[in-house]
């Protein structure tokens, strides 16, 4: 899933400085709005900050998949949706000063249920509208940076607020 590195960089004024980086593959994050344009979450167990979380269902780019399939193939698997409408939003880094992941943010819109979610991975699923997003942001339920970066990208920032809240 990852390699770590450490290379040897320029410094401006100075000396070479070392620096560890995280070499992680591409990764793809689809917000997936439904018919009464609520976005879908996922809620799934995340071993490193020891509890599950909602967040929008993302995934690594599989050598020789393209971003769009990569998209299609996570909503499907962790949502059990397909979507008829597919964006390319952005691609955002997640950490740059300590690795080099990207991630390709899509929205998906005219969902379908064709198939179950992977019960294995996700422990629910649940579509939430900008009014349920924003009172999760602003009580901490909602805490994954890029759920909420791209439903900032979705919503809009107005005026210092998100999601029509003030932010924290």
């Amino acid at each position: 899933m990852f390699d770590v590195v450490t290379d040897t960089v320029p410094r401006p004024g100075g000396g070479p400085l070392q620096r560890d980086v995280i070499l992680r593959p591409a990764v793809v994050a689809v917000v997936p709005i439904d018919e009464r344009e609520r976005v879908v979450l996922v809620r799934q167990y995340r071993h490193p900050v020891g509890r599950a979380i909602w967040e929008i269902p993302a995934g690594v780019i599989a050598a020789g998949e393209s971003p769009q399939a990569a998209a299609e193939r996570e909503l499907l698997e962790e949502t059990g949706y397909t979507a008829d409408i597919w964006e390319e939003w952005t691609e955002v880094f997640t950490s740059p000063g300590i690795t080099d992941e990207a991630v390709t943010v899509y929205v998906a819109r005219e969902l379908r249920s064709t198939a179950p979610y992977d019960a294995r991975e996700i422990e629910a699923r649940e579509a939430f509208s900008e009014e349920e997003l924003a009172l999760m942001l602003r009580n901490g339920t909602l805490r994954d940076a890029k759920t909420i970066l791209a439903l900032g990208l979705v919503y809009g920032w107005r005026g210092g607020e998100m999601f029509g809240g003030a932010a924290r």
